[in-house]
């Protein structure tokens, strides 16, 4: 697996981690404004995706539709899995999505700094010095 960074305009970067044929296992994506660590998504591919607004104190996030509740859905033919927009993120759910993603970035100062709210050049002086640069799809 590797580990790669992309911008989003100034405001917005984005640290994933990649495995085989560049699929996507884990990212977290950062929101800032001005200097302050605004918004930070995770995002798991095998469990969902958690949001947290430092600026509402909200956490709110969506989880994966199992293969299972899928199939049920269409007894006539099967459709793909999506989130579950009408299912609300549970506690379980949301710590195991945070694990997940931290597990697969492996930062623990990357953590930390997220811990402590640090600015907007910190974080980035961060990742630009540990993760490799990719350009976005």
């Amino acid at each position: 697996m590797k580990l790669e960074y992309y911008t989003k305009g100034p405001n917005r970067v984005v640290v994933r981690s990649v495995g085989e044929l560049s699929r996507i296992h884990s990212a977290l994506d950062f929101h800032f404004k001005d200097e302050a660590l605004l918004f930070l998504e995770y995002y798991s591919a095998r469990l969902g995706i958690v949001k947290v607004n430092f600026q509402t104190k909200e956490i709110s996030g969506n989880v994966w539709e199992t293969s299972e509740a899928a199939q049920s859905a269409s007894n006539i033919n099967y459709h793909y899995t999506g989130f579950l927009l009408q299912g609300q993120l549970t506690a379980t759910a949301k710590e195991a999505i945070l694990s997940s993603v931290l597990f697969d970035i492996q930062d623990p100062n990357l953590e930390f700094m997220i811990e402590k709210r640090e600015s907007k050049a910190r974080i980035l002086t961060h990742i630009q010095s540990k993760y490799t640069f990719t350009e976005h799809p």
